[in-house]
């Protein structure tokens, strides 16, 4: 791009990507690692009844037992700060909360699946109950390549419980008419959340990400809203209900010409420090 070109040129000396098209150019042996607020996640279709993923404890083995700590290391470079909730952790309405750990909780998760009978195994390695098969497609779109980095490296997590994951790609077209159709699974997600954490987009039923979230789910989140939850109440059913899975919160990367000292990042303001910025003479 231009603006690449300019920073090879020193016309410009900070230039940032924030990683969208999958393609990233490491320009300078100087990096910043920006914050955003795009949160990363796994959709999880409660609607549909064809999918394992309308079983609620399913759900809440999905949520628990994943290790998000090792999927965000394997995705988008590794620039992810991982999550179990759709805020911050330092969020300062999360305080005093107990959360689910970034690890994962192994052990709580295959107790949660054995006392469903899920406690066989077939000659794959996948747990069965005798007659059924833990098995999901993880739905993803082919237009960011980091976003199949995700897939794949949730499709390992899902391995260590036993569920076996297969990944479906599609183009921008098919992945948004598998979304509307609403015969599917899994599905990698992203948005960008506004700085005070509304999550209306997820629940409401215009909402941009409206996918696969019962009413139930939807009706707590608006009480939620109203003040009739307190955040305690709010995370506990969201972890009971579990209308989607946070993996993380990615960042942009920002590359530095060498000769350029000062430089600070902010949530949400790259440029804040600037006026400390300084250049060797």
């Amino acid at each position: 791009t231009s603006e690449v070109y300019a920073f090879k040129s020193n016309k410009i000396s900070v230039y940032k990507d924030d990683l969208t098209d999958g393609k990233y150019e490491n320009l300078s042996s100087k990096t910043v690692s920006v914050p955003t607020n795009n949160l990363v996640y796994a959709g999880l279709n409660m609607r549909w009844g064809g999918s394992i993923t309308s079983v609620a404890w399913i759900r809440r083995v999905i949520n628990i037992g994943i290790n998000r700590l090792d999927i965000s290391a394997a995705s988008f470079l590794g620039q992810c700060e991982p999550t179990t909730m759709p805020f911050k952790p330092s969020f300062y309405k999360l305080s005093g909360q107990e959360l689910i750990s970034t690890k994962g909780d192994l052990n709580r998760a295959i107790s949660i699946l054995e006392k469903n009978g899920y406690d066989k195994f077939t000659d794959e390695g996948y747990r069965t109950d005798g007659v059924n098969t833990l098995r999901l497609s993880i739905l993803v779109c082919n237009n960011n390549p980091y976003k199949k980095s995700v897939a794949e490296a949730l499709q390992k997590s899902l391995a260590t419980l036993g569920i076996k994951a297969t990944i479906s790609v599609k183009n921008k077209t098919d992945y948004l008419k598998a979304l509307e159709e609403g015969f599917y699974e899994i599905y990698i997600g992203e948005i960008e959340l506004p700085a005070d954490y509304d999550l209306s987009e997820f629940y409401n039923a215009e909402g941009q990400v409206n996918y696969g979230i019962s009413e139930k789910a939807s009706v707590n989140y608006e009480n939620f809203k109203k003040g009739n939850l307190n955040m305690t109440e709010f995370v506990e059913s969201f972890n009971t209900d579990v209308p989607f899975a946070p993996l993380f919160f990615r960042k942009s990367v920002m590359s530095v010409n060498p000769d350029v000292s000062g430089i600070t990042t902010a949530e949400g303001n790259v440029y804040l420090s600037a006026s400390d910025w300084k250049v060797k003479k």
